[in-house]
């Protein structure tokens, strides 16, 4: 009783000092106060004239967790005067991204050059809508990253989203020509503090060899043996031809079987079309890179203009399942040095189909579509002037010169002084490939040739004259009798694949030279060629030829044992008197008569001159022979004007070869004797 007797007296002396201070007048706050009310009233008297001056009392504390404890944080004040109006901690948009492979290829790494689909995931904590674009690339934009694919997003307060962008990751797995092991995929959500980055594992697209005549997948043992040029680069690399996949190989030839024919271009191409595909399959790569050395690059011109697969790839243009074609030492536009094999009906069709004749008449016209894949040309220029063994013109890596290399289609071509034979084993070949092999994301889109195809210069001032073909004698020499007119020079040259034998010249005064007298002869040079075996190719070259007869004598070296193989001897003239040869049509009918014309110039006797052809069907048997006339009587043009002319009827569809000899004498009585030869398609 007595606790709540205290109380109830402080409540009623708290409500008479209130009272006496509403009605007090002036000076009765001089009154003295007790000092036990004097924290009470100094209080009160801070609500004065209606203006509150009173500070908040601190409320008491509340818990909140904090890095996953409990910590006490004072609570926020509730203003009595106005509606709440405390803003929350501000949110923020976070964003991360994902980087999928295509349906069926592998997801745990990205190829160069496959199609990738980006998406961007973006969660919004804030309570304001967010919406962009969201920029990815394989730099940071600030520091030099280049766009790859954009994609718009829009996220709702407190909510999350997605978008998706597709691109190509062309030359992922290269930078300045280095190996590139993992790549950095950054997205942005501009105008927000939101990116991030993803590395993603890359490897290099593969590289498919395609090699050339009488060759096989050996010739690339040096760039896909275990140390070979593209494993120490860690480039995938695939010989047409090397057994895998079960696949058959191309045919262009067998080096010690010159009789034996062999598959055509379009036959091979389809070798090539089925091994790409092959490689595409077992790899996950949609696209490969071609390399192709000499007659590889014709065969490879034709699977990409005529069989090559366009890949199909979502929210992105079409591709060409080749990203781009290399082409080594490969005749564009044919080989002069093919005339003298494909007139004896060696390796056909094949050595046909490397005649300047078929490549510029028949197959370029046909095959002239690249749909999309750039063309690189290296051509070998190590001979700048006619040599012994020189067939086509000069500057020329042998067998094919630089003209006919970087000529007749549209390419980016370099020049290189390696032989012919010598370009799948040079490293300096490969370095040179190998440039554009790693091209890295900068070099993409890569720029097709912008200069048109040109023709290449007449290569008529090299003619061919006599050829001549046989079966070695087993003991003793072989003879062949050549005649040589009135020429600026003549090479002689040998082709005895396998055949261990001697070459040596007899000229028309009867003096012999041999290779090791040519050392010391003016105007006379030897030499030993390209190819397999003991004797591949040999020739001799003379400046400023005594007209006459030239014997070419074949001898076994010493200890030889000749197996009475197979040899073939051509001659070669630097010469103003040419002889050319052409069919008005190059696509014929089967069973319609076929116009031949040929026209003979420079010093020369027109009368008596012989002009006879000799047709060769693609399996190289002869099965046709007619005689050519200047009489005026055979659609000819005039008499003894040099021109020309017969027909011949093909009896079936297929690849012809008709080699014309002409054969009189020249102006100073000389005789002489010249070669030339045309294709014809008959359908």
């Amino acid at each position: 009783m007595r606790r709540l007797f205290g109380c109830l007296s402080i409540l009623l002396l708290g409500a008479a000092l209130l009272l006496a201070l509403i009605i007090r007048g002036p000076g009765l706050d001089q009154l003295p106060t007790p000092a036990s009310l004097e924290p009470l009233i100094s209080t009160l008297m801070q609500t004065r004239d209606g203006v509150s001056q009173a500070q908040p009392l601190q409320p008491p504390a509340q818990a909140t967790l904090v890095a996953g404890q409990l910590t006490a944080v004072p609570k926020t004040p509730t203003a009595t005067a106005e509606p709440p109006t405390a803003t929350p901690e501000p949110g923020k948009v976070a964003l991360t991204v994902e980087v999928q492979a295509p349906p069926g290829m592998p997801a745990d790494s990205v190829i160069d050059g496959n199609a990738i689909t980006l998406t961007a995931h973006a969660s919004n904590s804030t309570q304001t809508p967010a919406a962009g674009p969201v920029y990815f690339s394989l730099e940071p934009l600030g520091a030099g990253g280049v766009l790859i694919a954009q994609c718009e997003i829009e996220v709702a307060p407190g909510g999350e989203a997605a978008c998706t962008a597709h691109a190509a990751a062309d030359g992922w797995a290269w930078q300045d020509h280095a190996r590139v092991q993992r790549r950095k995929v950054h997205a942005s959500l501009i105008g927000y503090d939101a990116s991030t980055t993803l590395e993603v594992p890359v490897s290099p697209k593969p590289v498919v060899l395609v090699h050339g005549f009488t060759s096989s997948a050996a010739t690339w043992s040096g760039w896909t043996d275990p140390e070979g040029f593209l494993p120490q680069r860690g480039i995938p690399g695939f010989a047409v031809g090397d057994g895998q996949f079960g696949i058959q190989p191309m045919d262009t030839g067998v080096f010690d079987q010159p009789r034996t024919p062999t598959n055509s271009i379009a036959e091979n191409a389809e070798s090539v079309a089925r091994y790409v595909e092959a490689v595409r399959q077992a790899t996950g790569a949609e696209r490969v890179d071609l390399v192709a050395h000499s007659m590889g690059g014709l065969i490879s011109r034709y699977y990409v203009s005529h069989l090559m697969s366009l890949i199909e790839r979502k929210g992105l243009s079409t591709a060409p399942a080749v990203n781009q074609l290399y082409m080594i030492g490969t005749p564009n536009a044919g080989t002069p040095c093919a005339i003298p094999p494909a007139t004896l009906g060696l390796y056909p069709p094949a050595t046909a189909q490397l005649t300047p004749a078929y490549i510029q008449r028949l197959f370029n016209p046909e095959t002239s579509e690249t749909r999309g894949v750039p063309f690189f040309v290296l051509a070998g220029d190590p001979v700048q002037d006619y040599a012994a063994l020189v067939c086509t013109l000069v500057p020329t890596d042998v067998f094919v010169s630089v003209a006919s290399a970087a000529g007749a289609v549209p390419v980016t071509a370099e020049t290189m002084p390696v032989r012919h034979g010598e370009q799948t084993k040079s490293p300096a070949v490969f370095t040179t490939v190998f440039k554009t092999l790693s091209r890295d994301p900068a070099g993409y889109p890569i720029p097709l040739p912008t200069a048109p195809a040109s023709t290449p210069p007449e290569e008529s001032n090299l003619q061919v004259s006599l050829m001549d073909s046989g079966t070695l004698a087993r003991d003793g020499a072989t003879t062949v009798g050549v005649t040589v007119d009135d020429a600026e020079t003549v090479s002689f040259q040998l082709y005895a694949p396998g055949q261990d034998v001697e070459m040596s010249i007899m000229d028309a005064a009867g003096q012999r030279i041999t290779t090791d007298a040519a050392k010391e002869a003016a105007g006379v040079s030897a030499a030993v060629g390209e190819g397999e075996g003991p004797t591949a190719t040999q020739g001799f070259k003379f400046e400023r030829p005594k007209a006459g007869r030239w014997q070419v004598i074949l001898t076994p070296r010493a200890g030889a044992k000749l197996d009475g193989g197979f040899y073939a001897v051509a001659a070669f003239l630097q010469s103003d008197l040419r002889l050319a040869v052409e069919a008005p049509f190059p696509v014929v009918r089967a069973g319609e008569p076929t116009p031949i014309r040929a026209t003979l110039a420079g010093p020369v006797a027109l009368s008596p001159v012989a002009v006879t052809a000799e047709v060769r069907d693609r399996r190289g048997s002869i099965v046709g022979e007619v005689a050519l006339f200047d009489d005026g009587a055979h659609d000819d043009g005039q008499a003894g004007d040099g021109v020309f002319k017969s027909e011949w009827t093909p009896g079936e569809a297929g690849l012809y070869t008709v080699a014309v000899t002409a054969s009189g004498e020249g102006e100073a009585g000389n005789a002489f004797q010249r070669l030339g030869m045309v294709a014809i398609e008959a359908q």
